[in-house]
């Protein structure tokens, strides 16, 4: 008695090399993600009369900013060129990127500009506060996310450093949320005269997507569909 089998095994065997083949070439990554955002908010408790006030916002281009990824992308919230910058104007400065696959890591470089020049012929006293939220996320598997403020007048007499961040060493999600204030900074501008205040936020994220092995379920799944496929395959016994 005997199985009349070599056709079977001519079909079989490569199908569960064909089957092994499409699950185990396609692994998955764990996508890691970040959202971060500087908004700040410039407002005067003394009067404006007498000053020319002049503001705006510029993304710095490379090498300030950059993006080094082997699978990822970035979105800032603003491309090249001057934005406008207002009193008691709340003004976002964001950044959110995707690592895919590999290492990523970026870095975005904004700066804040208010100029305030005395146009009238008296002395005028200025007092000036800036509020500030900083916001850091991160999501996925690892990622390091920073967000740095650094404010300061053209002098220095006047400045102060703020930073957030959020760190991911295991599959989860992570967000802090910092809000701040400088305090009253008060100056005099002469008549002509001009001061300068600034404010630089640097958003920078290290970032890695690694293979995820294929879950147990999935293999026990092959498993038992190997078997029985092989069982399905056996033919009845011929008679001598």
């Amino acid at each position: 008695m005997g199985f009349a089998n070599n056709g079977s095994a001519r079909f079989f065997y490569p199908t569960v090399v064909a089957i092994l083949s499409v699950f185990y070439g396609q692994q998955a990554h764990a996508v890691s993600v970040f959202s971060n955002y500087a908004t700040l908010t410039y407002s005067l408790s003394s009067s404006a009369d007498g000053l020319d006030i002049d503001g705006s916002f510029e993304m710095l281009g490379s090498p300030d900013s950059f993006l080094i990824a082997d699978n990822g992308t970035v979105t800032p919230s603003h491309g090249a060129g001057l934005f406008p910058l207002t009193l008691d104007t709340p003004l976002s400065f964001s950044v959110s990127g995707q690592d895919n696959a590999g290492e990523f890591k970026s870095q975005h470089y904004g700066v804040f500009s208010l100029n305030f020049f005395n146009s009238s012929t008296a002395v005028i006293n200025v007092d000036l506060t800036l509020n500030y939220i900083l916001h850091a996320a991160v999501a996925g598997e690892t990622a390091d996310s920073d967000v740095y403020l650094d404010y300061y007048s053209s002098d220095y007499t006047f400045s102060g450093f703020d930073s957030l961040n959020a760190t991911l060493s295991v599959p989860f999600s992570e967000q802090f949320t910092v809000n701040g204030s400088s305090g009253v900074f008060s100056f005099s501008l002469n008549p002509g005269a001009s001061e300068t205040l600034s404010a630089d936020v640097k958003i920078a994220s290290t970032m890695l997507a690694a293979p995820v092995p294929l879950p147990a379920a999935v293999w026990s799944f092959l498993v038992g569909l190997l078997g029985i496929l092989g069982f399905k395959k056996r033919k009845q016994p011929t008679i001598a």
